[in-house]
């Protein structure tokens, strides 16, 4: 396994490439890292529109200490996207209107994609830490999708920021804030038309500009104003944020909405609505402002961070320009380094974030084995991601609230890694791997043992105009599609394929994305036919077994058995067994084992079925372990029986059909029945033994009434039993022989 993961990242390489695709898997194999001792790939996975899965297992030596004592298991999950144009970071947090509110990350993906049509979350991973025990607020600055929803910055020792473009540059650090909020105008696909400063944010109205004031300054109660001669705008808000931390001015929030009112002639006592705030000016300042407008009160990012459109807040950077930190952290004092040095060498689950050289994004999680000593440390973390190519990583939010969620064909999402609360845990934020949607599911019309039939259905994806030249391939054949469903033939049966969707995409930079979509699907396997067992009688000591087949016309079974044990019963398909020497009160497995030949391929099939378990009783019962027709010709119909009655319970047995009580003799023979006439009516035979405590009865044999006879034949005499009770004569047979002696009698009186 040492050289697995770079032998599968060549051939991945010059596969993708010859589609343009762009997708960089693992530089290094870990365990040529010193800190591995085994490493195993498990997961390579080409994802969705150009984005790669791997997990491995590995083996490491806890914060970088080659002692076999702090080995431990650990499992390493990350997504890759290379330099993909077509993906896009995005930090994304509930959907509520007021306030913050947790999301797992599966339900955070979703949501994402509830809200904003024709982009699909291809994965995803928690994000900042949080206030947990609180409102679930994020505790760094929050930027997302453009929107500073918490415009406050913790910089303790060591923590910061990630911040990343709209075009997927990222940055690190310290960021910094615009001194005043901006009031935005936006267009109906929330473009922003207009900005301009707000001089005040919940304190006193200021006598030129914009004052923004909004209900979170009530904490005394509900407060009155007078907008005697002012201008006054009231915005419904969509979204409302206030931020726990820093807010001793009450002026860190966020405000998203439409205009409900503007009005001039506001005077005293006026309170603000619940579900609104307003924004007053004394001059001209809010004369651009009419009913129904879009608006966004925020702050900006400015310098370096100006275009950062996404960020999630980090707790410490573990790898710095290519250099591992913290190692045998266990051994030193980071006290001026990191606000909490007990975080370094902790057990919990980690989620860090990897920077490479081409500018991508590595998202990763580490879960340690719950019974082991140790977790992974910073260094074994960062080890990992200078292992795959990154020269910085950061760590973020961990132990149960490390979660990696992985988008499935049905569009819900799953989660991969993480949980170790027993269940997905809700963060304060997910950080998303975002793609557009080139509107194209494939769709497997039909599949069969040997074929199958793929179409695309167009779902209502914006960009889905902006695809072309679709290709379709399975089994390494390609074929254009033009919209019609398209046939691989040739396939293998009982076989797994993977259906290869191949696109190009404009995308508003003026490039061109090569990307695939997969979907996985199994050819049927040969229908075997397939057994149901029965008990038909049991005793403490032996059972009758039975069994059914079932089967697709022409498919013909040979070599069939039942087994019990070592003991091998060959039977013809749909024959009981009497199966004898068994102990009482005990359980017993059965199962058959037969060829079946297939009709349309020739190809035979070895079929070995379920196991099939019954018991035996505590005491002896008779039990009856033959009932068959054996023969029917013209009226003529002879019966085969047999039963069991090691205990001499038997009164006596006999064959009943329409309430008739024809005897038989012995414990097995053949019965004959004479007059039958099958064209008048249908017959429904059964065999019973008489006991003491009741009757047992066997099967029917039900036969159906029928156009024509069969043919007679020549009949032997009835055939005598193979075992007689003493003193039990039969009727019939007494009134034969009487019949008997007295024409014997006649003919020789006549003679003499």
């Amino acid at each position: 396994m040492k050289r697995l993961v770079k032998l599968l990242f060549s051939f991945c390489l010059l596969f993708t490439l010859s589609f343009g695709l762009i997708v960089n898997a693992s530089e290094n194999d870990f365990e040529e890292l010193d800190v591995v001792k085994e490493s195993t790939l498990v997961t390579d996975q080409e994802l969705d529109c150009g984005v790669k899965l791997y997990q491995v297992n590995t083996t490491a030596y806890n914060d970088g200490i080659i002692d076999d004592a702090r080995l431990n298991d650990y499992v390493v999950s990350w997504f890759d996207y290379g330099n993909n144009p077509n993906v896009r970071i995005v930090n994304w947090t509930s959907s509520f209107i007021e306030d913050w509110g947790g999301g797992q990350a599966t339900v955070l993906a979703k949501k994402y994609e509830q809200t904003h049509p024709g982009y699909l979350v291809i994965g995803a991973v928690n994000g900042d830490f949080f206030h947990i025990n609180e409102n679930d607020e994020v505790n760094n600055l929050s930027m997302q999708e453009g929107e500073m929803i918490k415009p406050y910055i913790w910089d303790a020792l060591g923590i910061g920021v990630l911040g990343w473009t709209y075009d997927g540059k990222m940055i690190s650090g310290i960021p910094t804030i615009s001194k005043n909020m901006y009031l935005e105008v936006l267009d109906n696909d929330a473009n922003k038309l207009s900005e301009t400063p707000i001089a005040s944010v919940n304190n006193a109205i200021s006598e030129e500009g914009i004052t923004i004031l909004s209900k979170d300054i009530e904490k005394n109660g509900e407060i009155k104003y007078d907008f005697t001669g002012m201008t006054v705008v009231e915005l419904s808000y969509t979204l409302h944020r206030f931020s726990l931390d820093g807010n001793e001015n009450n002026d860190r929030l966020f405000v998203k909405g439409v205009v409900s009112n503007v009005s001039k002639e506001l005077g005293q006592n006026t309170v603000i609505p619940q579900g609104s705030v307003y924004l007053v000016a004394k001059d001209d300042s809010l004369d651009h402002i009419k009913l129904g407008d879009n608006l966004r009160c925020q702050y900006h990012l400015t310098g370096e961070w100006e275009d950062v459109y996404n960020t999630t807040g980090y707790y410490a950077k573990i790898l710095d320009n290519g250099t591992s930190l913290f190692f045998e952290s266990s051994k030193d004092d980071y006290t001026n380094v990191v606000g909490d040095p007990f975080y370094i060498n902790c057990k919990k689950n980690r989620t860090i974030v990897g920077l490479r050289e081409d500018g991508s994004t590595i998202f990763m999680t580490v879960e340690y084995r719950k019974d082991g000593n140790y977790g992974a440390s910073y260094y074994e973390c960062a080890e990992y991601l200078r292992s795959v190519g990154c020269t910085d990583g950061w760590v973020l939010d961990g132990g149960g609230s490390t979660s990696m969620a992985l988008r499935q064909p049905s569009g819900d999402f799953k989660l991969i890694a993480g949980g170790s609360d027993g269940h997905e845990r809700s963060n304060g934020n997910a950080m998303l791997l975002v793609v557009k949607d080139p509107g194209i599911t494939p769709y497997m019309s039909n599949v069969s043992r040997f074929a199958a039939t793929i179409d695309l259905i167009d779902n209502e994806s914006p960009f889905r105009k902006d695809v072309f030249d679709i290709k379709i391939e399975v089994n390494n054949e390609i074929h254009d599609y033009d919209g019609t469903p398209i046939t691989f033939n040739n396939l293998t049966e009982d076989t797994k394929y993977t259906a290869t969707i191949h696109y190009k995409m404009n995308l508003e930079n003026g490039e061109v994305f090569s990307g695939k979509v997969y979907r996985t699907f199994e050819t049927y396997a040969f229908a075997a036919p397939s057994i149901m067992f029965s008990v038909l009688q049991k005793s403490n000591t032996e059972l009758v077994l039975d069994h059914t087949v079932f089967k697709k016309d022409g498919v013909e079974i040979s070599n069939f058995k039942i087994h019990q044990g070592e003991t091998e019963y060959d039977v013809n398909p749909g024959e009981s067994i009497h199966v004898k020497n068994l102990e009482p009160l005990k359980s017993y497995e059965f199962y058959a084992t037969f060829d079946a030949l297939d009709p349309e391929t020739g190809n035979s099939y070895p079929v070995i079925t379920p196991i099939y378990e019954c018991s035996t009783l505590k005491d002896a019962r008779p039990i009856i372990t033959s009932f068959k027709l054996v023969k029917h010709a013209g009226t003529v119909l002879e019966f085969e029986y047999s039963y069991s009655d090691a205990k001499n319970q038997v009164e006596y047995a006999y064959i009943e059909f329409f309430g008739s009580v024809n005897k038989v003799e012995g414990t097995s023979g053949v019965k004959r029945f004479e007059g039958f006439d099958l064209t008048q009516n249908s017959y429904t035979f059964t065999f019973r033994l008489k006991t003491e405590n009741g009757e047992i009865v066997s099967h029917k044999i039900e036969l159906a009434q029928m156009d024509e006879l069969p043919p007679s034949e020549e009949l032997p005499n009835e055939p005598q039993p193979t075992k007689k009770k003493c003193g039990k004569k039969s009727a019939e047979l007494v009134v034969s022989i009487i019949s008997v002696s007295a024409a014997c009698a006649i003919i020789l009186k006549k003679r003499k």
